[in-house]
């Protein structure tokens, strides 16, 4: 297990230096290449002492090509109760002939053009796939879901396509959580 601890200083009225921030990290390597960590922040509440704003939890896996991750964060509410505010769910896969995918989901309490209930929402996929090629340059695809206020019904837009229904691409979305979708393609040398 590693643990580190760091204080932020910053200049006081009286010319000295007052700590501003505590940030408190932990690492510990699993079983199964499994690594969890958690970094917690800690801010001055006026009365001298310290009070948690803000606490982020990630655990990684590794096997072999394949690596997912998932971090939290949570945050006290007004009553000083830990919430989870955010949590980021990734993938990333190789297959034997050299393809490579990976998805990144976001998920918020806090969900643009709609009013908050308190509960974790997808509001964002990111896909990406590098394609190779044994004749040449690979092949990325990218495919962008996000929550987009200034509508309200999923949609795909593409630079090469109309605009059309994506809720197969986001089966979590409902008329009331609008979505916009992206996809594009490109060829590296």
């Amino acid at each position: 297990m590693e643990e580190t601890k760091t204080t932020v200083m910053l200049p006081s009225v009286n010319g000295g230096l007052v700590p501003a921030v505590k940030v408190q990290e932990r690492r510990e390597q699993g079983a199964n290449g499994t690594v969890a960590s958690q970094k917690t922040t800690l801010l001055p509440d006026g009365a001298g002492n310290w009070q948690v704003g803000e606490i982020r939890r990630t655990t990684t896996r590794q096997e072999g090509d394949n690596r997912s991750a998932e971090e939290q964060v949570s945050i006290p509410d007004s009553e000083g109760k830990l919430d989870e505010v955010s949590r980021t769910v990734s993938d990333e896969a190789a297959t034997a002939s050299g393809e490579k995918s990976s998805t990144v989901e976001t998920y918020s309490i806090r969900v643009p053009g709609s009013v908050g209930d308190g509960s974790l929402h997808l509001v964002k996929r990111a896909t990406t796939a590098r394609i190779p090629s044994s004749t040449g340059p690979q092949t990325i695809k990218q495919q962008v879901v996000q929550a987009n206020p200034a509508i309200r019904a999923p949609v795909c837009e593409s630079p090469y396509l109309p605009p059309t229904r994506c809720a197969q691409a986001l089966p979590e979305s409902r008329p009331h959580k609008p979505f916009k979708c992206a996809t594009q393609t490109a060829v590296s040398q």
